[in-house]
Formats: C-alpha cells, structure tokens, sequence
C-alpha cells in the first residue's frame, strides 16, 4: 500500500511540474465496452457503420451518457468520432440535438452541423 502512494505521489508531483506530460482527450483509450453500436464492424478500418438506419450508445448509466440515432454513420470507437447523416438525433444531459448531418464526439462532447459548432450549452460559433 505504501509503495502505491508513493507511485500516486510522485506520478502527481510530476503532473504539477511537467504540464506536457498531460492527458488530453485525444490520449484517452475508450474502453471497448462503453459502445453499444446497432451497426457492423468494418474490419478493415476498425469502424462502426450503419446504413439504412441504427443507433450508437454510449457509457449507458454513467454522467457521460449519450446516444444517437440516425440513418446513417461511422463511428470511430477509439477517438469516439462518429459522423451522422439523415434525420440524426442525438440524446445527452437531458437535451436533444437534431440536424440532418452532424460530426459529434463522445469524449469531447463537441458537436459540429451544418449551422454551428457546439462546444457546450454556453459557447456556440456560428457559420456564416
């Protein structure tokens, strides 16, 4: 136990002193079990496709809860990009977003239509 708090310890101490060495979202592995994908497997490139309509959940359960619907996508499990077209819905924080293209990432929570870039409920670019 104490040679864990001190790996624990030093692995902070190294955080605070070193801000490159960081995590960032793009770092981050997705575990495999966090997709539920109504889709097949591409196994040539690794990504979930639908056509003809289907679902992808993700983390059901859990505060990072999101799902959508569309007729079409490509989800990409290990950076949690997915890119939706026709009727897309996509469920999350009790909100729904509806657009007939969206790129979306479940990791980074960011979603990208047609009209606007949404970072969060606060900040939103529009296109022009």
């Amino acid at each position: 136990m104490k040679a864990f708090l001190g790996a624990l310890v030093l692995f902070l101490v190294c955080l605070s002193l070193f801000p490159g060495c960081k995590t960032t979202a793009a770092q981050i592995s997705i575990p495999s079990n966090a997709w539920q994908v109504l889709g097949e497997l591409n196994p040539k490139t690794g990504k979930w496709e639908y056509n003809g309509g289907g679902r992808i959940k993700y983390r059901q359960g859990t505060p990072e809860a999101a799902e959508l619907i569309s007729d079409q996508a490509t989800l990409n499990p290990k950076s949690g990009d997915v890119v939706a077209t026709g009727n897309v819905e996509l469920r999350r924080d009790g909100k729904i977003w509806t657009a007939e293209r969206m790129v979306y990432n479940f990791q980074t929570k960011i979603i990208q239509n047609d009209q606007e870039t949404i970072l969060d409920d606060r900040w939103r670019r529009r296109f022009r």
